[in-house]
């Protein structure tokens, strides 16, 4: 190492301080430069990144609006060459409309083509689409269809294109990732809905639909529920960030969520499974655009959303760059400023330590040497002071040894004299050298008096006291400790515990001395009786108690059982002693009584903690046990011990739970209608109202049955419970949704709530109810408008938001229930928005 160090060494011995410091200065500076001139390019290259990113926004956003346009053209295209002549003018609007697409994205094209690469693949798409223009009136319906398609893939493909050019989907960031995800499949789950909008207004068109052409609907019905479910995921993800319009984005994908459901649930009813195709194109074509615009409203939003971040990362990257450039500004003047310190401090330094030498070498020990700085050379000016002040401290040290002796002989003195024990020093002859108070006060006599007694006459003589004596002061022990009485003059007797041993003796006329040691135990010995006497009287309460009490260490672990254990659990107390009671708690109760224990062992808790829980017996059954427990606390606030008295609550417990069930089939029972078992007005009315708090939108079906007075009149009230009966089965079979309710409103009316539900679809399940109730065929000779039942229907939707009270959905559909009626009854009407 030596070796290594050693041209460092000549060359630093070789050079002053300021060329020293201009060497190690250019040899610190120019690699922090160097690297922070690294960082400033690496934000660079991410602010060029970024920027990019942002063109391909906008490129795509682009041929978004052109893909939706190309789609609508396709599906009305289809839909024409199937004979629906109706979209002819649509047709030719759409082809304009497309042209204007295209001349917008040249322009794009013209700005953005070179950076991101993509004119090559545009013109491509452009010259497939003049193809396609002077073709399109030799081709088939099909062949129509599927060269729409092509160029919708094609397109599609020309946006992953774009996303990959312009960095979009080489994006490391979380929120902006989550972001892209779903915004590049939002066009995808648009073309699945186009395909299925052109596919099926086709169909419609021609009024019939083969097994294939079914199959190819519901494959791309599957498709778009699938797409739909992987975007909700994504926007959920997308909504746990620290994005702006985050309400919208949730607004949006809730609407794109039920219009698409409501357009596969007319796919599915309506088309898919409907025997025979009653429905029109037009209505087809537009729910199904109603569904694509929701996802380009969504993918809009999204579009800008992600702009908006990645223009706040750009000047976050540029406030970064600038930032480190000041930084960098900063270190440079600050290090050059504190070199030009450091080099005046040590000069300053040195200058002071020659000083400070020369004086010490004349002879002025107390000189010092007083230095501000705290460096290596502040060790020098250290090694001359500590030299000065050992001779001082020599001196001093001999003055303080003095003292010590003359205080320490203080303090023991004030021991001895104001101890709380009794202490006696005497020599081997027995002749007394000191006693203090204390001792005097236990024995009655003074020193003086002492010195004239014999021993037997102040206490009494113990048996092994003479051995354990001669042990002594032969050296088979160091010293011994016995209890004795000790007799006053006036009588009295003090209970004493005496301990003896030897102490070295300064004389040398001596070996030893006998030191004695007497504390009064009187008070204690008294104490301890008394807690004896205690002790029998707990234990025969323990012992003779109908409960169960227990003692127990500060984990649980059974200190102490009564033996009525035995008589309640089977266990004899012997068994649980040592054991800790969760072995014995039923699993599920388990938590319980570790939260009940802890609560009882918290020294800020000051309370008695009942609770109740399952205990296993010796027989493997369990029994109800209800424990109260407290803590008791020794000196200091430590914890001792937790005491507990048990009894057995099954009994009680068995009650309860008996009650309780009686209480459930009531509440039950309350919430049904007595006759049809289907929900009452009561659940009506409670589950109108929570739903009306979180139901976006919430559609409401009120129902009567036509001239059901008359039915009671001709057929009797039997008949017409029973009738009652078959329609409110009727309605629960039709309405098969969890999240709906079927309820009997009153008399022969009935109401039916759909959370979530537009008014398309309510409309729709209206008349499937309506259809199916006059499907059952039940005799109505006195109807003046059919030989069976019939019913009128109101349907009313509405956005919980935007009115005060549930109230005003009900009058709505009671409204519309009363048009039904009054236009001739057997029939669905809906209430105005």
């Amino acid at each position: 190492m030596k070796r290594v160090i050693e041209p460092a060494i000549r060359l630093m011995n070789h050079l002053n301080y300021p060329q020293k410091f201009t060497l190690i200065g250019v040899i610190i500076l120019f690699p922090v430069l160097f690297f922070i001139y690294t960082i400033i390019a690496d934000i660079d290259r991410d602010v060029s990144f970024t920027k990019k990113e942002q063109l391909g926004v906008e490129y795509n956003l682009h041929l978004k609006y052109l893909m939706d346009d190309f789609q609508q053209h396709r599906g009305m295209s289809h839909a024409y060459l199937r004979g629906y002549v109706a979209f002819k003018d649509d047709i030719k609007e759409k082809k304009l409309q497309i042209e204007m697409r295209i001349e917008d994205i040249d322009n794009v094209d013209d700005r953005l083509g070179e950076t991101l690469k993509s004119t090559e693949k545009w013109e491509a798409i452009k010259e497939r689409w003049n193809h396609f223009e002077r073709d399109a009136n030799y081709l088939t319906a099909v062949e129509n269809y599927e060269e729409h398609t092509r160029l919708i893939e094609e397109l599609l493909q020309f946006m992953s294109y774009i996303g990959n050019t312009s960095n979009l989907f080489l994006d490391s960031k979380l929120t902006n990732y989550h972001l892209i995800t779903t915004y590049s499949k939002l066009p995808y789950m648009a073309e699945k809905l186009g395909q299925a909008r052109g596919l099926g207004a086709g169909y419609i068109a021609q009024k019939s639909l083969s097994f294939d052409e079914r199959t190819e609907l519901f494959i791309r019905s599957i498709l778009i529920d699938s797409t739909l479910k992987e975007i909700k995921q994504g926007v959920e993800l997308i909504l746990k960030e620290d994005i702006p319009q985050k309400e919208l984005i949730d607004l949006l994908i809730t609407e794109t969520s039920i219009n698409t459901n409501g357009f596969l649930y007319q796919l599915e009813n309506d088309l898919l499974q409907a025997a025979t195709v009653n429905m029109d194109s037009s209505y087809y074509f537009n729910i199904a655009t109603k569904a694509i615009d929701s996802a380009l409203n969504l993918y809009i939003v999204e579009a800008k959303i992600l702009n908006d971040l990645l223009e706040k990362d750009i000047r976050v990257l540029e406030s970064k760059r600038n930032g480190l450039i000041i930084l960098s500004l900063v270190i440079l003047l600050t290090v050059t400023y504190l070199f030009i310190g450091f080099f005046l401090s040590v000069r300053n330094t040195i200058a002071t330590l020659e000083h400070t030498a020369s004086r010490m070498g004349q002879g002025h020990l107390d000189e010092k040497v007083k230095l501000d700085t705290k460096d290596e050379l502040k060790l020098v000016g250290d090694s001359f002071n500590k030299m000065a002040e050992a001779f001082r401290m020599k001196i001093k040290e001999h003055e303080e040894m003095t003292e010590s002796l003359r205080r320490s002989d203080e303090r023991f003195r004030k021991i001895f004299t104001h101890s709380g024990i009794g202490i006696g020093l005497r020599k081997p002859t027995g002749e007394i050298i000191e006693i203090n108070p204390v001792l005097e006060k236990i024995t009655g006599y003074t020193r003086k008096e002492l010195e004239n007694i014999p021993i037997t006459k102040i206490s009494e003589a113990v048996q092994p006291e003479g051995r354990l004596f001669q042990e002594l002061i032969t050296g088979k022990r160091d010293a011994y400790s016995i209890e004795k009485k000790y007799f006053q003059p006036s009588g009295q007797i003090v209970l004493g515990k005496l301990t003896v041993t030897l102490f070295p003796s300064d004389d040398p006329q001596e070996n030893y001395y006998i030191l004695g040691i007497v504390e009064d135990i009187t008070e204690k010995k008294k104490m301890e009786q008394e807690l004896k006497d205690r002790e029998k009287w707990f234990r025969f309460i323990t012992e003779h108690s109908t409960d169960i009490i227990t003692n127990h260490k500060k984990d649980g672990t059974y200190l102490y059982v009564s033996p009525v254990m035995q008589d309640i659990l089977g266990y004899h107390p012997d068994e649980l002693i040592g054991q800790s009671p969760l072995d014995y708690i039923y699993k599920d109760d388990q938590d319980l009584v570790i939260k009940e224990i802890s609560e009882v062992i918290d020294p800020n808790y000051n309370d008695i903690n009942t609770f109740s829980y399952r205990m296993l017996k010796k027989d493997g059954s369990f029994t109800w046990i209800e424990t109260t427990a407290r803590s008791s606390y020794q000196e200091g606030g430590r914890l001792g011990e937790i005491i507990a008295v048990s009894r057995d609550i099954t009994k009680r417990k068995v009650i309860e739970e008996q009650l309780r069930e009686t209480n459930d089939i009531l509440q039950k029972l309350s919430s049904l209608d007595g006759l049809t078992g289907i929900a009452n007005r009561r659940s009506f009315d409670d589950f109108l109202q929570r739903e009306w708090h979180r139901a976006y939108p919430l559609s409401l079906i009120m129902l009567d049955i036509d001239f059901f007075k008359k039915f009671n009149d001709t057929y009797g009230h039997q008949q017409g419970d029973v009738c009652l009966q078959k329609v409110a089965n009727t309605l629960k079979n039709t309405v098969r949704r969890s999240t709906d309710l079927v309820a009997r409103y009153g008399g022969e009316e009935f109401a039916v709530v759909l959370p979530n539900t537009d008014a398309d679809v309510a409309y729709q399940l209206a008349e499937n109810i309506r259809n199916n109730i006059s499907g059952l065929n039940i005799p109505h000779e006195a109807s003046y408008i059919a030989d069976y039942v019939t019913i009128s229907v109101g349907v009313a939707t509405v956005v919980p938001a935007q009115y005060k009270d549930p109230k005003e959905l009900i009058e709505k559909a009671d409204r519309a229930l009363y048009n039904a009626k009054n236009e001739g009854r057997n029939q669905v009407r809906v209430s105005e928005m």
